[in-house]
């Protein structure tokens, strides 16, 4: 382990040698919970924006209608080419061991990427328990 100045941490940055294939557990863990997050996700979003597209009278419409661009605007995106992607960088890698900075240890075990604030503070995913059980309660 390694410790460096002028970092995110009390101004001490670590750096750590991780085994590959538990990296790539990890890795594949969290890709794939990011994966059924966005599937349920998307699965809502396409119910609610068919209801929107059916609910519209065209014939009334002089400009695009703002509805959807309240679901445009509400797409939850998926990640998951970036999972794949380093991935794929550490399963092509020679080595089988990694270093891995305080920030790619962060992202890459603890799944707290950059993104992730934006990508989950969508309301399909803040809210998949809640559309989950309602779905549940229809289908009885």
């Amino acid at each position: 382990m390694a410790f460096r100045s002028n970092s995110r941490y009390d101004d001490i940055s670590l750096e750590i040698t991780v085994k590959k294939a538990d990296l790539l557990v990890i890795l594949k863990k969290n890709r794939e919970q990011h994966k059924n997050d966005y599937d349920k996700a998307i699965h809502f979003w396409r119910k609610d924006f068919a209801v929107a597209v059916a609910e519209l009278d065209i014939s009334t419409c002089e400009k695009f209608p703002e509805s959807l661009d309240n679901m445009e605007r509400s797409c939850p995106v998926s990640c998951i080419n970036q999972y794949d992607d380093v991935i794929e960088m550490f399963e092509m890698g020679i080595t089988d061991i990694i270093l891995l900075t305080s920030d790619a240890y962060r992202k890459f075990c603890k799944d707290d990427w950059d993104w992730k604030s934006s990508t989950y503070g969508n309301w399909y995913y803040k809210n998949l328990q809640r559309l989950e059980e309602n779905e549940k309660k229809e289908t009885n």
